[in-house]
């Protein structure tokens, strides 16, 4: 059966806070009779496996697939287990080693055509966090809803997101160092619609940001607007049209980044093309003028029924500030200024393989070159933002088995790469060389668990190298019933130094207990 789908224009401004990726264009399957959705923007072919719990498919680093350069390794510690949709609320408590306690809470309601769901937490921690000796705070409110249809207008779907965020830490986790406090405050809305046979969605975002430090203060404030339209919906070949502006004000300095852009789609058996090509101009917080051509493409070809070839050509500016500053760094130095990376060129080519309903497998080759790329030199505070040319060269391979029994994973990711800086210097704080592997089983109804390892290769950072490190971590989840869960959560095992900024080793042994009611 022939059918269509549609994927929207993926914002630059993410509600989730986290570094803007590259523009992600619609997609349009032409044939194919099942397929689903893989992160990163890549589709399986027809009849894949079952869908996968959430943690396995969290090792393959779905954020990777857009990302050409991973310059840090995977987080500290395992992701925990999302809540599921059909749970209405949930209540959570954790205790640890170091002093760590932590509440978290959510409550979902459903009112016809529109639902809110409501999150909250507070943690504490002597050390077991890149925030060493940190307490934090933070709620999060998102509604979704459904318009009546109307003359004009069919299918229109709306959602608005607020959330605030306090944290106090201490840099380097010493006593003696300098604290640190960070208020942020985020909101945003989206309306996505259809009006005869033209989709659009419009956008908003507004973030607020403010930082202490022994009597010393900055704040931003990040206003974001985006629209798109395409047009005709669910059809091929199509074309659309792509705008957005960022604008930053950061004390007395302000950055403008603004885009028009156009979307072509088009497509015929065993190919799909996609590309967006635009201008770029932006002011920067130090005053400096860029007028530049944006655009990416995309190119897919599947030439066999259970593979296909994808390959990723992208230029633009990237809009980052504060926010993003010390999002990438906790210790950032308060003299850094932030400046727009510039994606001189980017390369991604990549074989996607399903030989079998069990595997998985893709490998891919990348290639980027950018401007002022973001890296880290030590100061006597904290780390200052340094802007070289980077040049990078990496490659990766992903892959996911489904074992026999079908209720066990097994997920590998493995990276190697090269990058220099200015052409010459080593880039500080690159991961030449990682692997991992996670391992799920479930023992029996209600009781599973999962194992992962880690390894980092040494890494320059800038006047000698940091150490590599093989890290172990393992997860015990007990069901006592439908509503209480018991997760017992050990990470580190082989008690091994691990650090990822100079001067800040990570925990050690750390062993945690959660106890998590769901209703």
């Amino acid at each position: 059966m022939r059918r269509f789908l549609l994927i929207c224009l993926a914002s630059l401004f993410c509600a989730s806070g986290q570094t803007p990726s590259p523009l992600e264009l619609p997609e349009v399957v032409i044939v194919g009779q099942e397929e689903r959705h893989i992160p990163g923007g890549t589709k399986q072919q027809a009849r894949p496996p079952q869908p996968l719990p959430n943690p396995v498919l969290d090792t393959l680093n779905p954020l990777n697939k857009h990302m050409l350069v991973d310059f840090f390794p995977l987080p500290p510690f395992p992701a925990r287990i999302p809540v599921p949709v059909a749970v209405r609320s949930m209540l959570e408590g954790s205790i640890g080693q170091y002093s760590t306690v932590g509440v978290r809470g959510y409550r979902r309601w459903g009112w016809g055509r529109a639902a809110l769901n409501c999150m909250a937490f507070a943690e504490a921690t002597q050390g077991h966090r890149r925030y060493a000796d940190s307490i934090g705070i933070g709620v999060l409110a998102h509604l979704r809803f459904h318009l009546p249809d109307g003359l004009w207008f069919q299918g229109v779907y709306g959602e608005a997101t607020t959330a605030t965020h306090w944290r106090r830490y201490r840099l380097f986790g010493d006593p003696s160092a300098p604290q640190r406090s960070l208020w942020t405050l985020r909101t945003a809305a989206q309306l996505d619609g259809r009006m005869e046979r033209l989709d659009y969605s419009l956008a908003a975002g507004l973030n607020v940001l403010s930082l202490s430090q022994e009597m010393r203060g900055q704040s931003e404030q990040h206003l974001s607007l985006r629209t798109w339209a395409l047009y005709p919906s669910a059809e091929l070949p199509a074309v659309g049209v792509y705008a957005r502006m960022d604008v930053r004000l950061w004390g007395e300095r302000s950055q403008t980044v603004g885009e028009f852009a156009l979307p072509l789609l088009w497509g015929k058996v065993p190919f799909t093309i996609r590309t967006i090509i635009g201008l770029q101009v932006a002011r920067t917080y130090t005053g400096s003028g860029f007028l530049v051509p944006t655009g990416e493409g995309t190119f897919q070809y599947a030439f066999v029924p259970t593979g296909r070839v994808l390959v990723t050509v992208w230029s633009r500016l990237e809009d980052r500030g504060i926010r993003e500053l010390l999002q990438q760094n906790p210790y950032a130095s308060l003299e850094s200024v932030p400046l727009t990376p510039h994606d001189r060129i980017g390369v991604r080519a990549a074989v996607i393989w399903t030989p079998s309903l069990r595997w998985n497998i893709e490998p891919a080759f990348r290639f980027r070159s950018v401007a002022r790329w973001w890296s880290w030199q030590r100061d006597s505070v904290g780390f200052r933002l340094w802007l070289p040319l980077l040049t990078a060269v990496e490659a990766t391979v992903d892959a996911l088995y489904r074992i026999a029994s079908g209720s066990d994973y097994l997920g590998i990711h493995l990276q190697v790469g090269r990058a220099t800086a200015d052409g010459q210097h080593p880039v500080p704080y690159y991961v030449p060389f990682s692997a991992s592997v996670q391992y799920e089983h479930q023992w029996r109804q209600g009781v599973w668990s999962s194992f992962g390892m880690e390894l980092v290769g040494s890494r320059w950072m800038g006047e000698g190298w940091l150490s590599g490190y093989l890290r172990l971590w393992g997860e015990l989840q007990y069901a006592f019933s439908e509503k209480l869960l018991l997760v017992l959560m050990a990470d580190n095992m082989l008690n091994r130094e691990i650090v990822y900024w100079e001067g800040y080793p990570e925990r050690g042994v750390f062993i945690s207990v959660t106890a998590r009611l769901l209703w």
